[in-house]
């Protein structure tokens, strides 16, 4: 049997092909065998020139390598969070250099002095004031949210201890207040929050507790040192109760990243490493019911499957998102460098694959607007940063229910470099609310404008 598809049917169409058993006196329902439903494939993905679509750039050097960057929504301003660094960089909206802020610490004294982060490299760990990886900036009730002091990829017996720290600034007076979190061994990552005013909470995950055990971790800024009011820079050591619910011990599960869903009381958490499924490491993502905050459980766990049988690290989702008016969450798979749907109607997890131009590049951050999920492509293990780095979107509307495929564009005639000395590797994205994205890169950042 053959059956012919017309060549100008839509991206999306559905055909169904059903086999059926008839005789001289018709075909009863009961005869259906099987039921083919054949979708027609959009042009899939396509090529285009940053410069065709965007008519504003704009380039900035950055205090150690930007990792996270955010939208203020009341000036439009961008603000970063960078590795390597103990400063917080803000970006005025007419796309000058505003400044950077050291971070301050206990008793007023800066990180340059304090050294509280360890870093550790193949053999060997010091002690730093610089935070290293899993830096993450957000905008909440007004203040601009950060962690520092994550991962550190190695752990070895002789490591300094490492004082992982939440850390809110407020715009308005200059001030920071640093919640430091318990114990001496500790690795911050993902942070998110719910609520506003004295109701607002900050949930954050620990790739690495004090105990070495992952978590999530809540807290409500309100009832912790007068809610910090901003008058002098303050610093505060939060309870062995922030932690809320710990991850199994076993497994070398790492949290990493949060989206808060717009449409119930749940987080969705990321988990680089997963729990591993007959014998091989999966990464996972976690749904979390926090509508009773001060016990948190996990409700639902999807493993995400390897769709990129030939790249470097296999499944290792990394950025999420939780848009609002959507039965879909969306997370970017950091080592397979594909994009992750999962329906929380039907529980249903598709995978879209990113092109890629070698199996270095890895996914790295998510922004959605207007319709368009927008991704990031870094290439840190690549020996030459920035040969393939770029980003790209795919259009959400043409992607769906149950498929593997949508529109998409990825874009090329990205800037070399943002540094002098280095090409530039992108990474993490952010949507601003007048449709601006805003994109970091290993030693800038670049603003763009539909």
């Amino acid at each position: 049997m053959t059956v012919a598809i017309p060549g100008s049917a839509a991206a999306g169409t559905q055909y169904t092909v059903a086999l059926v058993t008839c005789d001289s006196t018709g075909c009863p329902s009961s005869a259906q065998h099987a039921v083919l439903t054949v979708p027609v494939a959009p042009t899939s993905w396509v090529t285009r020139s940053y410069q065709s679509n965007y008519s504003h750039f704009a380039s900035f050097v950055v205090p150690g390598q930007p990792f996270a960057t955010t939208f203020q929504t009341s000036d439009n301003s961008i603000w970063i969070a960078s590795e390597f660094s103990h400063d917080l960089t803000k970006i005025k909206s007419n796309g000058t250099f505003a400044k950077r802020m050291g971070v301050t610490s206990p008793h007023g004294a800066p990180h340059l002095f304090l050294q509280p982060f360890a870093a550790c490299g193949i053999s060997t760990c010091s002690r730093t004031a610089k935070s290293a990886q899993s830096e993450q900036v957000i905008t909440a009730d007004g203040k601009i949210w950060l962690t520092f002091g994550g991962w550190r990829w190695y752990q070895w017996s002789a490591s300094p201890p490492n004082h992982s720290e939440v850390v809110a600034f407020d715009p308005a007076t200059k001030k920071f207040c640093t919640y430091l979190l318990p114990g001496n061994n500790n690795e911050v990552a993902g942070i998110a929050t719910t609520g506003a005013g004295t109701d607002l909470r900050v949930w954050f995950v620990e790739s690495r507790g004090s105990e070495g055990q992952p978590s999530l971790d809540g807290f409500d800024p309100s009832a912790v040192g007068g809610g910090c009011d901003g008058a002098l820079n303050e610093a505060y050591v939060l309870p062995d109760s922030v932690r809320l619910l710990k991850w199994p011990s076993t497994g070398g599960q790492w949290p990493v990243q949060i989206a808060v869903d717009p449409t119930s009381p749940t987080l969705w958490i990321t988990d680089f490493n997963g729990y591993g499924v007959d014998g091989k490491t999966y990464g996972e993502i976690d749904q979390v019911d926090i509508s009773d905050p001060a016990e948190p459980r996990v409700e639902s766990r999807y493993v995400v499957p390897s769709a990129n049988t030939s790249s470097l690290l296999g499944p290792k989702p990394w950025d999420i998102a939780a848009p609002a008016n959507s039965n879909y969450v969306y997370a970017i798979d950091n080592g397979d460098a594909e994009i992750v749907r999962i329906n929380k109607l039907t529980e249903q997890v598709d995978e879209l694959l990113i092109p890629l131009t070698s199996d270095m590049e890895s996914g790295f951050g998510l922004a959605i607007s207007s319709r368009r999920l927008y991704f990031t492509l870094a290439d840190d293990f690549l020996g030459d940063f920035g040969a393939a780095s770029t980003f790209g979107y795919i259009d959400l509307s043409s992607w769906p229910q149950g498929t593997s495929y949508a529109d998409g564009v990825v874009y090329t005639g990205l800037p070399a470099v943002t540094n002098s000395g280095f090409k530039a590797d992108y990474r993490a994205i952010a949507a601003g609310p007048t449709g601006q994205v805003a994109i970091t890169d290993k030693h800038g950042t670049i603003r763009l404008t539909p």
